[in-house]
């Protein structure tokens, strides 16, 4: 019986692990002040789940309606610790990407997420809870896209 309670633990506890990888991945989030990273607790939003999905975002143009109006900020996690941070300025559409060397480490284990920029750290987030959240469509008579949010709490 011990067995089985430890192998059911064990599957759980990989399960968690894997959906915490956010290699090849893209998330959202408000950019209200302009520094998303600087706040005490970011909520990402998950646009994909693996990189066959990167050029599959149906609904980017949803996010403004989610982010109650305000700017928000693409954050794409790259292979090889890689990381693209793209503003989308809602009143325009302008997208202006984030000029510098952006980088990014992720400790499985302890569940702790390393921003740089320049090889100078930027952030260090221990990831908080994770829930599903639906975001409601522009268009009428299309259903909510259900999709994964975290809470990132600043350490």
């Amino acid at each position: 019986m011990n067995k089985v309670i430890f192998l059911v633990i064990g599957l759980i506890c990989n399960l968690i692990m894997k959906a915490q990888d956010f290699k090849s991945t893209k998330w959202a989030s408000s950019n209200r002040d302009s520094a998303f990273y600087k706040a005490d607790t970011i909520r990402l939003l998950k646009l994909t789940r693996d990189a066959s999905e990167l050029s599959k975002i149906d609904y980017l143009e949803d996010l403004p309606d989610y982010y109650n109006g305000s700017d928000f900020i693409v954050i794409e996690f790259k292979k090889k610790s890689r990381l693209k941070l793209s503003t989308i300025l809602v009143d325009s559409w302008l997208v202006q990407t984030k000029k510098g060397e952006y980088r990014w480490s992720y400790n499985k284990k302890e569940g702790v997420i390393r921003l740089f920029l320049n090889d100078q750290s930027i952030g260090k987030f221990k990831i908080g809870h994770q829930s599903k959240t639906h975001v409601k469509s522009r268009l009428s008579g299309q259903s909510a896209i259900i999709t994964d949010e975290i809470a990132l709490v600043r350490m």
